[in-house]
């Protein structure tokens, strides 16, 4: 029986240490790494070898294929004595890779599981953007002329104090602890583009 859900991630609050981070890979086939997410992150899986952690906020569909669960029952009666076994086997539940993103199978792209060539473009600075509506705007043009992918970087290092309006994502002050910039002018807007895409 084929079953699609729509998951809308919950997030509990849990120790920073030993987590990956927004974004971060967080499983797959052999990965020692780190298996759970930073609060406001949930780790969501793609494929056998790549689960990342996506915000809470995020919603997702999620393909799954269930078995029917079998159960196996032994009798066994002698004079004077019944038993009974019964074993019932859990459903078998395989998870499919999320369906509307792009991703890559060997040099090729793959696009709603099928593989093609793509128009897609770069925005760096869309990550700069302080402004929602701008975000929103830019994403209407990309839709509006057929581009479905779009090539977003998350980079911005600094390494001095920056002001208010300035968008941020880690600090290297020499001196001071680095920071990552996990707030409304740092990695928020970067997952704001993400959420508007």
């Amino acid at each position: 029986m084929k079953v699609s859900v729509a998951i809308i991630t919950s997030c509990a609050v849990a120790l920073v240490r030993g987590q990956a981070a927004g974004y971060a890979k967080c499983g797959g086939q052999g990965w020692t790494g780190p298996t759970t997410c930073v609060a406001g992150y949930t780790c969501i899986y793609s494929n056998e070898f790549y689960s990342q952690c996506i915000p809470c906020s995020a919603s997702t569909t999620l393909t799954t294929s269930t078995k029917p669960a079998t159960t196996s029952t032994t009798s066994t009666t002698k004079p004077g004595t019944t038993s009974s076994t019964s074993t019932t086997a859990a459903p078998a539940s395989t998870a499919t890779s999320i369906t509307g993103y792009a991703k890559t199978a060997g040099t090729v792209f793959q696009i709603n599981g099928k593989k093609t060539y793509f128009a897609g473009t770069n925005c760096y600075w869309c990550g700069f953007l302080t402004n929602n509506a701008d975000v929103d705007l830019v994403m209407s043009h990309l839709a509006s002329s057929g581009l479905k992918v779009l090539r977003v970087w998350g980079f911005n290092d600094v390494t001095t104090a920056q002001g208010s309006g300035s968008v941020w994502y880690q600090s290297f002050i020499a001196g001071q602890s680095p920071v990552i910039n996990t707030g409304a002018n740092g990695l928020q807007r970067l997952d704001y583009v993400v959420q508007s895409a």
